[in-house]
């Protein structure tokens, strides 16, 4: 039986002093040799920015969001995708799947779809995304996050004007265990909003959805990991 649409999250800052070059390898390179594979069903790259209001953004996000959907999890276990690892773990230390592997502040997760529930693929098409994650709940609270989240979070977001559409995703470790380094964020579970652009913080709705919502918690133990808007880079907007 089939998993649930997976989600793969990499975040990573570039090397400082080949950033244009990496930039390049990873659009031309990296992201080409990844979609060719069975399973793979789109990529989208992001750049960090501002707007998010102060007092709800999370800081030490890395610059640079890639954004991999593909059909199940299992697709990292596939004979495509550990032949095409394996022969990248062998190039040499110099190269830019060496240096990304080693870069102090990098993230890379593969996250369960569980909203909305699975139907007709649509391509991935956001010019700009907003990233809002949580960290796990204690287990005698897990039934009362997630119904929170599922049920206030995310319909008043949806509700914002500019807001697109809204994904929820949790994190799979048991189906590929997370890779980290520095202080990036990895919360168990994570919504990506397509939003028009960073404009949409600013307006009356999205104020009193985030008062509603993200100001009335269940407790204090719902910690708040991941929140951070990015303007897509590749492919390029049209």
């Amino acid at each position: 039986m089939a998993k649930e649409r997976a989600l793969i999250v990499t975040k990573v800052d570039a090397p400082p002093e080949h950033e244009d070059k990496w930039n390049h390898w990873y659009n031309s390179k990296h992201v080409p040799l990844r979609l060719v594979l069975p399973g793979f069903l789109s990529a989208c790259r992001f750049q960090l920015i501002e707007g998010v209001p102060e007092g709800i953004a999370v800081e030490s996000e890395p610059k640079y969001l890639a954004l991999w959907d593909i059909i199940d999890s299992n697709v990292l276990n596939s004979d495509p995708y550990l032949k095409l690892r394996a022969e990248e773990k062998a190039l040499p230390a110099d190269s830019f799947e060496a240096v990304t592997a080693t870069i102090p502040k990098i993230s890379r997760a593969v996250y369960r779809q569980t909203y909305p529930e699975q139907s007709e693929y649509k391509p991935f098409d956001a010019k700009y995304v907003f990233l809002l994650g949580f960290d796990e709940a204690p287990g005698d609270k897990t039934r009362e996050f997630e119904e929170w989240f599922n049920m206030s979070v995310t319909p008043a977001l949806s509700h914002v004007p500019g807001f697109l559409r809204a994904r929820n995703f949790v994190l799979a470790r048991e189906d590929f265990p997370p890779m980290l380094a520095g202080d990036v964020p990895l919360p168990k579970y994570l919504s990506v909003y397509d939003i028009s652009n960073q404009s949409v913080f600013a307006g009356e709705t999205f104020r009193k959805a985030k008062v509603s919502t993200l100001g009335k918690s269940p407790g204090k133990w719902v910690v708040r990991s991941t929140c951070a808007a990015y303007r897509r880079i590749w492919p390029n907007p049209a």
